[in-house]
């Protein structure tokens, strides 16, 4: 360890005693500083509560008595991990700990990586069962409350609305630590990412009210109403009534297709809110921007999903307690990998 000199600081280096131009100190030898009491070198700042935007990544420094005691990088879950500088996808993250998080960590490079993401998704999943099988279980309940208990089908959205920004802040834990138990999920920024989540959701909700209402005016436009059956008699001419469904339902297909093309810009805002990467209108932007610059293998990544829930769907839904939670963890991967965040890999 040094030893303070003269000056109150730290022993300086032998080659240049009083920095690294020392023909610039007036006072070329601490005896002859008329302040000794003044440190001209400050190692630490003097006013740290007032640091409230920092650079760097010291705060993440692994090699502390927290890291020795063996606690992993879920002690910073909550903090904003990423300076959103895409890194090479090699190099470790600052918060690398392989022994206490289970994971190495690298700096993502800003680029999804799709089958990356799904492999790591369902293996994160089935690697800790325990945790995300029951809250598959829980997610899957709420999908089929409604079908079983219609009195209770006006709670169920509002309880899946409420829970689904929680698993995402867990999600986020999984990649932070390979072991995550029921005590340690949380989410931090659930108001926040909660309150992304019901702007997104009515955001989406108008503008697809609105296409479908154009389109399907559009296609009823297309239609001779006079030639249409008498509503009474239509069983006798009931290929006069595909005549009347079958614009509408191609104006719900076409709608279908465009919420699945738009889906790219809207996947990641909820994710930037539960990491706590910026404030609530940075979550917008950021998320807008990772949708332009991943369009395409965010797209591919989106319709996979839609695809495999589809098929979690079949059997009374019972798939979605495997892929739901694989799904949130494939997304927590990508958003890792967008952001430059700690992406974790296996050992």
């Amino acid at each position: 360890m040094s030893t303070p000199y003269n000056g109150g600081g730290y022993e300086p280096y032998p080659e240049h005693p009083r920095g690294s131009h020392p023909e610039n100190d007036p006072y070329p030898y601490p005896s002859q500083n008329p302040y000794p009491s003044q440190n001209p070198y400050p190692s630490q700042n003097p006013y740290p509560s007032q640091n409230q935007y920092p650079t760097g990544y010291d705060e993440f420094e692994v090699n502390t008595a927290a890291s020795a005691a063996g606690a992993s990088a879920l002690r910073f879950h909550g903090q904003q991990l990423t300076d959103n500088v895409p890194g090479d996808g090699v190099s470790p993250h600052p918060i690398n700990d392989p022994a206490s998080n289970g994971w190495f960590h690298v700096k993502g490079d800003g680029k999804v990586h799709v089958f990356d993401a799904l492999g790591w998704g369902f293996k994160a999943e089935f690697g800790n069962a325990k945790l995300w099988i029951p809250l598959g279980i829980i997610y899957a309940l709420l999908v089929i409350a409604p079908m079983t208990a219609p009195a209770i089908g006006v709670l169920t959205p509002i309880a899946t609305l409420l829970f689904v920004p929680w698993l995402t802040g867990v999600a986020l834990q999984q990649t932070l630590a390979r072991t995550v138990t029921y005590s340690d999920a949380k989410a931090p920024a659930y108001g926040k990412t909660l309150g992304v989540a019901v702007v997104l959701g009515l955001l989406l909700s108008v503008v697809m009210t609105i296409l479908i209402m154009l389109l399907a005016a559009g296609a009823l436009s297309t239609i001779d109403l006079d030639s249409l059956p008498d509503p009474n008699n239509v069983d006798e001419d009931p290929e006069a009534a595909w005549d009347f469904l079958r614009p509408l339902l191609g104006a719900f297909a076409v709608a279908g297709v465009v919420s699945m093309l738009a889906g790219p810009f809207f996947v990641m805002q909820t994710w930037y809110a539960a990491d706590n990467n910026g404030s609530f209108g940075d979550a917008f932007a950021a998320g807008f921007k990772a949708g332009a610059s991943n369009y395409l293998p965010l797209l591919g990544l989106f319709v996979l999903l839609i695809l495999l829930n589809l098929l979690g769907a079949l059997l009374f839904c019972l798939g979605l307690i495997v892929t739901v939670p694989a799904s949130l963890l494939a997304l927590a991967y990508a958003y890792r990998e967008i952001s430059g965040g700690p992406l974790p890999k296996g050992l």
